[in-house]
Formats: C-alpha cells, sequence, structure tokens
C-alpha cells in the first residue's frame, strides 16, 4: 500500500468515526494536513521500530555467528561468501533447533564435541551434525539389561510336575521317577534341563 492509499483511507477513517459525510473534496485543507500528518508520523515511528528491531535481531545473530567461529577456532572477519553462508546455514538449524541459543550454549556444546570425537575436526557443520547430542538435558544412563541365567539346580516357579507328568506318563516309571513324589534336588541334570525346556 503506497503512502497515499494510507492517507486516502487515513482520511477515509477519520469521516467515518466522526459521522462526517463529506467528501474527500469538502474537507476542511485544516483538519486533512492533521490527518495526514499523523499518518506520516505513525508511518515513520514504525518504519523505525522496524528498522531497529532489525537491527538488534542482526547484532545478536553477528554475536551468536562470531561464537561460533570462536568455538571451531575460524576467523570470522577472513571468511569467503560460500564459508559465510556454510556456517550461516548451520547457524540457521541450531538456532531452529534451540530458540533461545545464547553464545555460551555454542561453547559449552562444542566443548562437549571435542571431548567426546577426539581428533575430529570441530567445525560448524560437525557440530551442528552432533547438536542434540550435546543439549544439556540430562538423560538417565543407558543401562544394558543383564539376562537372568536360568540355573538348573533352582526348582522352577511354574508347576514342573504336571507338564513332566504330560510328556512321560508315570504308568510304567521307565524313566525312573515318580514325578508326583520325586524331590527337584533328586533328579540327575540331564533331567533338570529336559524338564525345564518344556
Amino acid at each position: 500500500m503506497t503512502f497515499g492509499e494510507k492517507c486516502s483511507n487515513a482520511v477515509k477513517q477519520y469521516l467515518i468515526t466522526n459521522n462526517l459525510k463529506m467528501s474527500l473534496g469538502a474537507i476542511n485543507s485544516k483538519i486533512l494536513t492533521e490527518i495526514i500528518d499523523k499518518v506520516y508520523t505513525y508511518e515513520k515511528n514504525s518504519e523505525q521500530a522496524e528498522k531497529d528491531k532489525r537491527k538488534e535481531d542482526n547484532k545478536e545473530l553477528r554475536i551468536l555467528f562470531q561464537a561460533l567461529c570462536t568455538a571451531c577456532g575460524i576467523a570470522h572477519d577472513t571468511l569467503t561468501k560460500t564459508e559465510h553462508l556454510r556456517i550461516k546455514k548451520c547457524l540457521d538449524e541450531m538456532i531452529s533447533s534451540t530458540p533461545n541459543l545464547t553464545g555460551s550454549d555454542i561453547h559449552n556444546r562444542a566443548t562437549k564435541y571435542a571431548k567426546k570425537y577426539r581428533g575430529a575436526a570441530l567445525t560448524p557443520s560437525a557440530l551442528c551434525s552432533h547438536w542434540s547430542e550435546f543439549s544439556d538435558m540430562t538423560l538417565p544412563p543407558f543401562v544394558t539389561p543383564t539376562p537372568e541365567v536360568d540355573d538348573i539346580y533352582k526348582e522352577p516357579k511354574t508347576e514342573w510336575r504336571s507338564k513332566a507328568k504330560a510328556k512321560w506318563p508315570n504308568d510304567d516309571y521307565a524313566h525312573g521317577h515318580d514325578f508326583d513324589n520325586v524331590k527337584w534336588e533328586d533328579l540327575s541334570q540331564t533331567w533338570k534341563q529336559q524338564i525345564k525346556a518344556l
């Protein structure tokens, strides 16, 4: 919208607000000048506020950019345009991942990267690729579960007698055991293994 269109809209809004039913040509020049002046002042202040905000954002970005370069051992004032764009892309990804990013966050993560990957080059793209690994969120350490080793000398918790009787009926005791009365300790290792495998 051009400045003239904004002024025209402001005048129309003034007429509607003040319940005036005049055409633009019939308006007193003093009122018209006052309205245009208010619109101009408002526009000027809006543009200045926007410029100040962009300037502040650029200042914060510049600080973060320098922090990333410093953390990676790069002289930020001698970069080529390609290097600058590559580092800026990494920084943009870091910012999108960590909205309230600070220079100390970058340095902390770079230090953690250097400790974990000793001998590997600390570059902005390497740090960016491993960014989430070094967040300050404390995760519980991963504990590898120890498998439960089945002790054949220990009597099973399940009803082993009924399973053994189903597998080896005790009508003739050819196997040498009455599973209704035999104790677990009296069984041989072979029998214990066969019963536990059921």
